[in-house]
């Protein structure tokens, strides 16, 4: 619901503020005090839930189970996934006792990563800049059969599928883990859930200040650091610049760059008194 919608962006929000460390986190007080209007699920195969299963078995997985089923009732359900993750299957198969101990309903998802297939090796390059490896390198961990530290390199089946990607999925890898019936059902559970949250209204404008021909300001910055960083003069960086210009004006960020050129720029101007040391650089 519209109220879900703002307890989402008010979890998001502490989780950012308070709750970072290495990534965003909220516990169940917050959680419970923002629940409304929400649907919570059993996620992925490094959840509460499954952590608790892989670590102690099924009367702890059940436990964490029923934590869910008393903090958000009627709107907890059980995801099911189908991926090459090694963790998945005995993971789904523990949803499926679940769902015939409790009678929780099941919903399909596919853990997207990417939007696209091909995107797959785009994964692959921000995976070395992480890990401070070469493609080549990444190449011989999955290759070694040694990559078993990084979830994405196990997995390349993380991109957004279509129904018929999902139907075929099934059919080659989880026949043997998913009844058909239950598959189907949990399928046109997942549409339902679509369906409730259909109208409820999401505000994607930005909420930033606005900066007065912001294209225009950003622009002359751009010219100004091309010339005084010494950036090669060629018609490849040239092109690569416009490309990049020209999509920060159509998705209407130039303010917000010109905004972070100014935190930058202040931060240059002070550090050295703060400091009591070097010019800002």
């Amino acid at each position: 619901s519209d109220e879900g919608y703002s307890n989402l962006v008010q979890l998001t929000s502490w989780a950012w503020i308070h709750g970072y460390y290495y990534r965003p986190r909220v516990n169940h007080e917050v959680l419970m005090r923002h629940k409304e209007g929400l649907i919570c699920t059993s996620t992925c195969a490094n959840s509460e839930i499954a952590n608790a299963f892989f670590a102690e078995g099924d009367e702890a997985g059940f436990a964490m189970v029923e934590k869910y089923m008393a903090m958000f009732g009627e709107n907890f359900y059980l995801e099911l996934m189908m991926l090459d993750f090694k963790l998945q299957k005995p993971y789904d198969a523990f949803l499926l006792r679940a769902h015939d101990k409790y009678g929780i309903p099941l919903i399909l998802s596919t853990d997207c990563h990417y939007c696209k297939k091909e995107h797959s090796h785009n994964q692959r390059l921000m995976l070395m800049m992480q890990k401070g490896r070469t493609i080549q390198e990444i190449e011989e961990l999955v290759a070694s059969g040694t990559a078993d530290d990084l979830f994405e390199l196990q997995d390349q089946n993380l991109w957004m599928k279509s129904e018929e990607e999902l139907d075929a999925k099934w059919d080659s890898d989880y026949q043997d883990t998913i009844d058909y019936e239950l598959y189907k059902q949990s399928k046109a559970n997942t549409v339902e859930i679509c369906r409730k949250a259909g109208n409820v209204q999401i505000d994607r404008s930005l909420k930033l200040p606005k900066f007065p021909d912001a294209d225009l300001k950003l622009m002359e910055a751009i010219k100004y650091g091309f010339v005084n960083r010494g950036l090669p003069k060629t018609k490849a960086y040239a092109s690569r610049i416009m490309e990049e210009y020209q999509l920060i004006c159509d998705k209407e960020f130039s303010s917000y760059f010109l905004i972070l050129k100014d935190m930058v720029d202040e931060a240059r101007r002070k550090s050295p008194e703060i400091l009591g040391w070097g010019d800002g650089n």
